[in-house]
């Protein structure tokens, strides 16, 4: 019965420590930073370019990939698949390689250029990337 009791003190203190909330609070502003640029980024894109050509096509079918990847990632989905957390870094940063490439290919290839605030919107994406693991694994 003392065992049960001190571990449960241990567990309490430790989520409640304020270490933990701030590396908490700071990994939910991360994720919800990330979330809303990913929004930002694609209405944005949506709205400069609303048909579906060979020059927009690459950047709705890397979107396609993100949300699939969110989704099969998410904890509240039906459908929960456990090698993602050991393989999410990856397929992440493979996914952030192929908006590189998307938006390079765009720029070069296409009549209109990639402005300056979708490469912003980007980095913040990226730089919400790079935080996130480093958050989760203090």
């Amino acid at each position: 019965r003392a065992f049960i009791d001190s571990t449960r003190v241990f567990f309490l203190h430790m989520l409640t420590h304020p270490k933990y909330r701030v590396l908490r609070a700071l990994h939910a502003n991360v994720r919800t930073t990330d979330i809303a640029v990913f929004f930002l980024l694609v209405i944005r894109f949506v709205i400069d370019h609303p048909d579906l050509d060979e020059c927009t096509l690459p950047f709705h079918m890397v979107v396609l990939l993100d949300l699939m990847f969110r989704i099969m990632q998410s904890q509240n989905s039906a459908i929960h698949f456990w090698v993602l957390h050991r393989v999410s870094l990856f397929i992440t940063l493979s996914i952030h390689v192929h908006y590189f490439i998307t938006f390079n290919v765009r720029g070069l290839h296409c009549a209109s250029d990639v402005d300056k605030l979708s490469w912003i919107l980007l980095g913040m994406r990226f730089g919400a990337f790079l935080l996130e693991p480093l958050i989760a694994y203090l």
